[in-house]
């Protein structure tokens, strides 16, 4: 199951493997999950996306992304996809937008302070979100803060890049780019501390460190 692309080859994976384990107890009542591959009917996504601006790039890869993984489902699995311009627009009228237009699944937005917007517009809506960068505080903790979001929401999901793993495609970067003489600038945040120990452990060259409590003493 976890090796198949698609939903369709999902489904066809749970028929072959109920066909040939019949009175196997998953077979006979199967988790919720199986169970609902039987009456799969492709959601209709909205992408709240930046595609226009500065982070044009960014927003449109992770579109031709939805986009590309949309096509390799045949088409009575494939999901509509509905593209909204969060650099044009304002946020609320692109969420009543995306549910005038029947989403079921809305994706996005992108950047940090939009989602932190995007939480307190949406808060406790019964449409499922799934928003591409973390809120403010550490990385993928639900937050209680009563100005953001009074108590966590149900349907709403945050995926983002880990700053390990950023960390770690920075070193990458800068070997590849010839470079040994760092300065590595962090601040005392938890996120920011995890970077530098991945940096620092990964990189090759003697590296002058310094940390700053205030931007304002930087």
């Amino acid at each position: 199951m976890r090796a198949a692309p698609t939903v369709a080859a999902r489904t066809e994976a749970w028929r072959n493997w109920q066909a040939a384990n019949p009175s196997h107890p998953a077979a006979l009542d199967p988790p919720t999950t199986l169970r609902a591959l039987a009456g799969y009917q492709p959601p209709r996504l909205a992408l709240l996306l930046p595609l226009s601006g500065p982070l044009a790039g960014a927003g449109r890869a992770a579109r031709d992304g939805f986009v590309a993984a949309a096509l390799s489902e045949p088409e009575g699995t494939r999901s509509s996809i509905t593209v909204y311009d969060t650099a044009a627009y304002e946020l609320a009228s692109l969420w009543d937008a995306a549910l005038a237009d029947g989403a079921d699944v809305v994706v996005g937005p992108l950047l940090k302070d939009t989602v932190a917007s995007f939480a307190a517009l949406t808060a406790e809506a019964p449409v499922p979100r799934l928003v591409l960068n973390y809120l403010p505080g550490e990385t993928g903790l639900p937050l209680r803060d009563p100005q953001t979001r009074a108590a966590v929401d149900t349907e709403f999901f945050q995926f983002g890049i880990a700053i390990e793993d950023e960390a770690e495609s920075l070193v990458q970067h800068v070997t590849a780019a010839g470079h040994e003489k760092l300065l590595l600038v962090s601040s005392t945040a938890g996120w920011s501390t995890r970077a530098r120990l991945v940096f620092e452990g990964q990189w090759a060259y003697p590296i002058a460190a310094a940390t700053f409590a205030d931007i304002k003493t930087l």
